[in-house]
């Protein structure tokens, strides 16, 4: 897939950038770290990143991270504040990467990301390859078919999409829509028939309804066996 990197610079028809919708959601996930009343369990797990974190305190201290950090609680350790500046600053991101600060944050970002692409499907053309496994994009077709509209797979796996998800063919355009595609979507539901360019109906209807005659018949041979 053509991964596209800032998001700033995409707007959707509501007038909100992909960049506000993603940390909308980021806020929305991890609301106690946005708190900044060291409450989040997130946060309290950073200990083990504590030397990256101290880059990142350190570009805070200088102005050069638009993030400001509270100072830690009596008897809280340093890099929960810290901590939460971070994923403060994740949410701002507006390319996404699965490393920052040489912390790997594919675990913290990929949950934000399942969400916003819900919102907004396009958003999927941000999301880091590392992330836009078969997996995770079979997992996602169901809940948010539109996302086939807008990546780029080998045909073996937007095969699966569809035949994970049927009605998902209704969002390709025509040209990603092939007569290969229309037949895998058919054998798993009848109703698509009505959404499939018209150049593919008839043959795909007639094929399929050939198909269902085979098996047909080769169950009553079965059965009178």
């Amino acid at each position: 897939m053509n991964q596209l990197t800032d998001m700033h610079n995409y707007e959707t028809e509501e007038g909100f950038t992909l960049a506000d919708i993603y940390s909308l959601m980021f806020r929305s996930l991890y609301p106690l770290a946005f708190s900044k009343r060291g409450e989040s369990d997130a946060c309290k797990n950073f200990k083990q990143h504590a030397t990256q974190l101290q880059r990142f305190r350190v570009d805070c201290d200088l102005g050069n991270v638009a993030v400001t950090l509270r100072q830690p609680d009596e008897g809280e350790h340093w890099t929960v504040p810290v901590a939460e500046g971070f994923i403060e600053y994740l949410s701002q991101r507006t390319t996404l990467r699965c490393e920052e600060y040489g912390i790997d944050v594919a675990d913290i970002i990929l949950p934000v990301i399942a969400q916003a692409v819900d919102h907004e499907p396009f958003l999927i053309r941000f999301v880091p390859e590392k992330i836009l496994s078969r997996e995770w994009l079979l997992m996602m077709v169901g809940p948010v078919p539109g996302i086939v509209k807008y990546i780029d797979v080998a045909d073996e796996l937007m095969r699966e999409l569809i035949e994970a998800y049927p009605m998902a063919i209704i969002h390709l355009y025509n040209g990603k829509c092939t007569k290969e595609l229309a037949l895998v979507a058919l054998r798993k539901e009848p109703m698509v028939l009505i959404y499939l360019p018209e150049e593919f109906q008839l043959d795909a209807c007639k094929q399929v309804c050939e198909e269902l005659r085979r098996e047909n018949y080769r169950l009553k041979k079965q059965l009178a066996a």
